[in-house]
């Protein structure tokens, strides 16, 4: 921890127990490591709240999860009912439950706006969203590239 918690924006709430809170950015005092057993890197205003979850860089990125973590990007949430879920480098993805039943170990990475809501949803069902997302991320990734290769020739 390189800030001591002193209940405002500056050094924040005090930390989960065994948390490891490296982030000294930050707009308000809640925006730390909560969770017990919990990380956050250095970043800008995430917040890592579930036990066990952390935030690898990033900003206003929110593990609110048991054994969640988000990796870079922006503005990225991982509601508490979504345990073991992973955000890798996006904008404002969300791993949730969105009110529902559990969503327990879904994986968003790289793209924006994107919802994984299974609730209710057997494991296949669940499994066949996730991947029709990645498949929409890259065929959205290969009409950038021609594009590209088009404006380069």
């Amino acid at each position: 921890m390189l800030a001591i918690p002193n209940g405002h924006p500056t050094g924040g709430n005090c930390r989960g127990e065994n948390a490891v809170d490296l982030q000294t950015s930050r707009i308000n005092a809640s925006s730390i490591a909560a969770g017990n057993h919990s990380f956050l890197s250095p970043g800008k205003n995430n917040k890592a709240e579930g036990e066990l979850s952390f935030v690898i860089e990033g900003m206003d990125n929110i593990a609110s999860a048991a054994t969640s973590g988000i990796i870079g990007g922006t503005s990225n949430t991982i509601m508490s009912g979504s345990t073991g879920s992973v955000i890798i480098d996006g904008s404002l993805h969300n791993s949730t439950n969105m009110g529902m039943p559990a969503v327990n170990y879904t994986m968003v990475g790289g793209t924006l706006n994107n919802a994984i809501d299974c609730s209710g949803a057997g494991f296949l069902n669940c499994f066949v969203q996730e991947l029709v997302l990645w498949v929409i991320e890259v065929q959205q990734l290969d009409v950038v590239i021609v594009q590209l290769e088009r404006m380069l020739l």
